[in-house]
């Protein structure tokens, strides 16, 4: 009889550990898909980014106004990583919360 009950509890405990596992990896797929998403949108960001500088570049009547161009660009690059940076730190604590959350649930 002990055994049965031994057997019981340990499959009760396994249902919920399978159960918490599979929150825990539904919610981190759609955390790595809004990462890539996120990427994505910066890499295209980029792109568009430096055919624009290329354009003024092109555009530019001298050699102040090439470096003037070139500075902007520097400058809203450097922006637009740092809030890069700043959102996959979000992310990734934002899943790490959840996570340990979903471990917490399953003992």
């Amino acid at each position: 009889m002990a055994c049965r009950e031994s057997f019981e509890q340990l499959k009760v405990s396994t249902d919920r550990a399978n159960a918490s596992i599979g929150k825990n990896l539904q919610y981190t797929s759609k955390s790595v898909a809004d990462c890539n998403l996120r990427m994505v949108e910066a890499f295209y960001a980029s792109v568009a980014s430096t055919f624009d500088l290329y354009q003024s570049l092109l555009q530019a009547r001298g050699p102040v106004e090439v470096a003037e161009v070139s500075s902007a660009h520097m400058r809203k690059q450097y922006e637009a990583v740092t809030a890069l940076a700043k959102d996959m730190t979000v992310l990734a604590q934002s899943v790490a919360a959840e996570s340990a959350k979903a471990s917490r649930g399953s003992s």
